[in-house]
């Protein structure tokens, strides 16, 4: 019964090693693929940004033009008035 025991004992402590081995290689794996998710964030976020500062050049432009227009079709209505 002594020998049984010993076998089960050492069976539990190689279980308990390996676990932990496998979890800490797990962990250090996820902690390397959060890395390198938040640098990809981080250049998609400065993309984005850059999308953004083009949107609102086109925006404002969109906006002069649509009141030049505005202002162009106001005195064409005065000028047709007279």
């Amino acid at each position: 019964m002594g020998y049984l025991a010993v076998q089960i004992l050492l069976f539990l402590v190689l279980a308990a090693l390996l676990g932990f081995i496998i979890g800490w290689l797990l962990k250090s794996a996820l902690f390397r693929s959060e890395k390198t998710a938040s640098a990809g964030d981080a250049g998609i976020a400065s993309s984005l940004r850059g999308e953004l500062a083009s949107a609102q050049r086109e925006h404002e432009k969109q906006q002069s033009e649509l009141s030049r227009l505005r202002d162009e079709l106001a005195n064409a209505r005065a000028g047709s008035d007279n």
